[in-house]
């Protein structure tokens, strides 16, 4: 495989490629911050609606009265939530970093480590991470989902970590193939391209293989984290039945 083709195939992302699973695609409309205490609505960074633990709801400021009923609501619906939503967030999280890392190892395979293109690339893999922690983030006991549009767990890794990967590294591209172009003619170099492009069609397997032995099976978890974000959006449903106050506050819609 030729670099070029081996730089279509990183920014192509067809070396994470994997299958999504369109019925579990829901939209996140506005950011959620997770915490032990309290569960958070954000529209541009303003909380706009605030559920603290064990029942209370308060929308723009003001405390809304409930009766048991609605009480019982909002209580399953904070429950829900802080259950399984924060070891997704994680779980992604590491999926960024393994993902970075593994790229990261590539680039030293290719140029060395230390190198001119080693240290730019490892400056851009940064800002990767950087932008996926406004989707998915983790900050001592704050967990905190962004406003996007979700399938299962093993396509958010591929596409949208992918992505950014492209745009991060697009940049240096002219630098990148020059640098190839300079070193072709060596055995060396050649060498380290044979491997570089066997690295890099099993980069997406060596990634979940390791994210499996951490954390379980992708598949059940992917179909869990599914399942959670119907759950989510039929509990919204009810409470937005029975407290009128919150219909215009649509967090997550399943498609």
């Amino acid at each position: 495989m030729g670099c070029l083709a081996l730089l279509n195939l990183l920014f192509s992302g067809s070396a994470l490629a994997v299958l999504s699973d369109k019925s579990c695609q829901t939209d996140i409309q506005l950011g959620i911050i997770i915490t032990d205490k309290h569960i958070r609505y954000l529209d541009n960074h303003r909380t706009k609606v605030q559920f603290n633990k064990p029942d209370q709801v308060i929308i723009k400021g003001e405390v809304l009265p409930l009766d048991e009923r609605q009480r019982q609501l909002v209580k399953l619906y904070i429950k829900s939530m802080q259950q399984d939503m924060p070891q997704y967030i994680d779980l992604v999280m590491d999926g960024t970093m393994l993902v970075t890392e593994h790229v990261e190892q590539l680039a030293i395979g290719l140029h060395g480590r230390g190198s001119e293109n080693h240290e730019r690339i490892r400056g851009q893999l940064k800002h990767v991470v950087m932008r996926m922690a406004e989707k998915f983030n983790h900050r001592e006991n704050h967990f905190y989902l962004g406003p996007q549009r979700i399938d299962d767990l093993r396509e958010i890794i591929h596409r949208q970590v992918s992505n950014e990967i492209q745009k991060a590294l697009l940049d240096s591209f002219n630098r990148f193939v020059s640098a190839v172009i300079d070193d072709t003619n060596t055995k060396d170099f050649k060498a380290k391209m044979r491997d570089f492009s066997s690295r890099m069609e099993k980069l997406s397997e060596d990634v979940f293989v390791e994210l499996e032995k951490e954390s379980g099976s992708l598949d059940q978890q992917s179909k869990a984290f599914c399942e959670k974000l119907i759950e989510l959006d039929q509990l919204e449903l009810r409470l937005q039945q029975n407290i009128p106050e919150l219909e215009s506050f649509n967090a997550i819609k399943h498609i």
